[in-house]
């Protein structure tokens, strides 16, 4: 987080613009800088004393010197919001190739997500700076455009130099200091990416088993059905329809009888016969398929025991087919 120079409220810090009061926060930094300098010596000017422009140079770098030494290591919310674009971008990518692979409604969801999340960060169109690297790179600049001035001014004075040097070292050690921190921040997401990704592959993996044992089941129901004889999936077909009318069901008996004969299932064709049709409307017309069916096969005796057996609705038709 970083906290506006001007307003003093906290913002996100890869933001550069105050969203409260529009203050840049660099620019904001700068001035406060110089404005606690100018303070500096017009306080030591009512004392009595005498600066000019050197004077100013030095009570820059004292300044410089007090904002270095407040330096914090960035946060690991600071460093995720670097490497954010990455993140978001490498999780997009992958959830969306699973999502296409296993065809997972939730897994498109979250794809989207991330999609979201990473056009966010594209639409930032720059690379989010912490709270101390801001304040590093503020110092860096005012001291690189004041160094060659500082040099000329105090040529002859160890001590300028030595808070020259000072300086320096203090942005080299910050710079070191937020480098680490970030390292560290670095391992610490590696480690959370990690344990998500193990936790998404988990996931993925149960995901794709149950899918792979739904396809199994599904492939062994078709086996199944391929491997029923096509005379019991019509007659189960059968049993399972509703019929409008007496002349319609008749239809669908003499389909099934002859599916059966066609088959070779005459056992199955005399049972189905005497349990659906025997009695009803159009008996005579299934009938007379089993009985032709017998005389075409040569098979007289089991034609004269059917024969024997039927009492269709019509003594008329028991004629028919005893003398057909």
């Amino acid at each position: 987080m970083k906290i506006c120079p001007h307003c003093n409220a906290e913002y996100s810090a890869d933001l550069e613009v105050c969203p409260s009061c529009g203050t840049n926060y660099i620019e904001a930094t700068i001035n406060a800088i110089s404005d606690n300098t100018a303070t500096s010596i017009a306080d030591n000017s009512h004392e009595g004393a005498e600066f000019d422009g050197d004077e100013v140079l030095l009570q820059t770098i004292e300044g410089e010197l007090s904002v270095l030494t407040t330096i914090t290591p960035p946060r690991f919310g600071e460093t995720f919001a670097q490497m954010a674009m990455v993140v978001w971008g490498v999780a997009a990518l992958v959830t969306t190739a699973v999502a296409v692979l296993l065809a997972a409604p939730i897994l498109y969801m979250v794809a989207t997500i991330f999609i979201v999340l990473l056009f966010y960060k594209l639409m930032r169109r720059r690379k989010a700076m912490c709270k101390s690297e801001a304040d590093v790179a503020i110092i860096s600049r005012i001291f690189n455009e004041d160094l060659s001035r500082m040099k000329e001014s105090f040529l002859q004075r160890e001590d300028i130099e030595q808070r020259i040097c000072e300086v320096r070292s203090r942005l080299n050690e910050a710079e070191a200091i937020i480098n680490e921190a970030h390292q560290r921040n670095r391992r610490k997401i590696f480690i959370v990416i990690a344990i998500v990704a193990s936790l998404f592959a988990v996931g993925v993996g149960v995901l794709a088993f149950a899918q792979y044992k739904v396809r199994k089941a599904e492939a062994a129901e078709i086996a199944a059905f391929e491997a029923i004889p096509e005379w019991q999936k019509v007659r189960d077909g059968y049993f399972g329809s509703k019929y409008d009318d007496e002349y319609t069901g008749n239809q669908a008996r003499c389909v099934v009888i002859a599916t059966m004969l066609e088959a070779g299932a005459t056992a199955e064709a005399e049972e189905f016969f005497f349990a659906e049709s025997m009695g009803k409307v159009g008996d005579y017309d299934c009938a007379l398929l089993i009985a032709k069916h017998y005389d075409s096969k040569g098979e007289s005796e089991a034609a004269e025991g059917f024969v024997g057996k039927l009492k269709l609705r019509y003594d008329s038709d028991n004629t028919k087919i005893r003398t057909r």
